[in-house]
């Protein structure tokens, strides 16, 4: 692992000299936050909800999904990747894509798998991210309590348990799946 010049804030041209050197971060807020590979309750639910919403998305030609770990610049101090981001074919364009690769169009829709690498404060500081740069909405995904937070804003918020639906809303019209089809795969293992 490389050495890091600690400094009190970065910016995403730090970050990117550290990409370079293979080094995994994301950037909120100034602050740099390492990545570590998922452990496996993580994974499996990352992969089933972009499973069902990529499908869903490009069935409807409704526009573009991320990957989880592809970072997307929402300023100078904040590069961060969601487990998975949707954004509206309407709202891309040639420049939606920088000369260094990065997305920096928000997404309209950015979903979380929550894992104890999330803290609470790490969540509310890039839900509030989020909509300061112009997110819709925001799922965040706890796979030890299987449900879903749905956030239209940081005090707009509905949870869903197992036997709820989750729904795409206006942002992904038509899209329903059962919150408890989102942990089949944890079921299956009994976890």
């Amino acid at each position: 692992m490389m050495d890091v010049v600690l400094q009190e804030r970065y910016t995403v041209e730090d970050l990117e000299a550290l990409l370079e050197s293979g080094e995994n971060y994301e950037l909120l807020n100034g602050e740099l936050i390492g990545m570590s590979p998922t452990k496996f309750t993580h994974g499996v639910i990352t992969a089933e909800i972009t499973r069902v919403i990529t499908a869903f998305v490009y069935e409807h030609k409704l526009g573009l999904c991320t990957g989880a770990e592809m970072g997307i610049k929402f300023s100078d101090e904040n590069l961060i990747a969601p487990d998975l981001g949707f954004v509206a074919s309407e709202r891309l364009t040639k420049r939606s894509i920088n000369n260094k690769g990065w997305l920096v169009t928000p997404p309209d829709l950015v979903v979380e798998v929550a894992s104890k690498s999330n803290t609470p404060a790490n969540l509310d500081d890039k839900m509030a991210v989020y909509f300061q740069y112009g997110v819709k909405q925001v799922w965040i995904i706890y796979p030890n309590r299987r449900k879903v937070m749905v956030y239209r804003s940081e005090s707009d918020i509905q949870v869903l348990l197992r036997d709820d639906v989750l729904s795409g809303s206006d942002i992904l019209p038509g899209f329903e799946v059962r919150v408890r089809s989102l942990f089949t795969g944890l079921d299956f293992l009994e976890i």
